[in-house]
């Protein structure tokens, strides 16, 4: 029997779906993103053009030349981040999508199982429930917002981490490692934070 610990982003798909799926949404949202970026340049107003009234011939044609110039600078200085911004959401998204991600980790008897994905490639790292080492980790970030995991470790494996905050496998972890998640469960009185809902101490 499997006990699900935590999963990632969509944890259903293979991974070669997956990376497709990321590519896209971050293609769409970083488009959104730049184009109403773009859209709040475009609010600027331009210079108004003036004609300068009666101005001989000359004068006159300088000053349009030299106004509409000007417009199409402005203009040519707004378009010209579209192709940046393009690239841009061109690299982020391949990062994104190919990037190294925990797709979800299980519990069974015997073992701790983490799966993962590498761009199409599925990884899994298995640590033994006997041996391995599972502590309470948290740190503090700006306006002491804290962030707490669980890490397994063994040696011979990279070090596995289990998010605690808004995970919805409390109690499976508490079986699983009940020292480790009564330390958090500490760690959260001690702060005077209310009790994850649903978790049955």
């Amino acid at each position: 029997m499997e006990l699900p610990l935590t999963d990632g982003l969509l944890p259903d798909y293979p991974c070669d779906q997956r990376m497709v799926l990321l590519f896209v949404a971050s293609v769409v949202l970083l488009s959104c993103l730049c184009a109403l970026a773009f859209w709040l340049t475009m609010l600027i107003p331009l210079p108004e053009t003036t004609l300068g009234g009666s101005v001989p011939g000359g004068r006159y044609s300088a000053r349009l030349a030299e106004n509409q110039g000007l417009d199409s600078s402005v203009k040519g200085a707004r378009s010209a981040p579209i192709g940046l911004f393009a690239l841009a959401i061109l690299i982020a998204s391949v990062v994104v999508s190919f990037s190294h991600s925990k797709i979800h980790v299980v519990a069974t008897d015997t073992s701790i199982i983490g799966t993962s994905c590498h761009m199409a490639s599925t990884y899994r790292d298995v640590f033994n429930r006997a041996t391995a080492e599972i502590t309470y980790r948290y740190r503090y970030g700006k306006h002491h917002n804290r962030s707490d995991w669980l890490e397994v470790s063994q040696e011979g494996n990279k070090p596995l981490r289990i998010w605690l905050r808004h995970n919805p496998y409390l109690n499976n972890l508490s079986q699983v490692a009940p020292a480790a998640t009564h330390a958090y469960l500490d760690q959260i009185q001690a702060d005077g934070e209310s009790m994850p809902a649903g978790f049955s101490r």
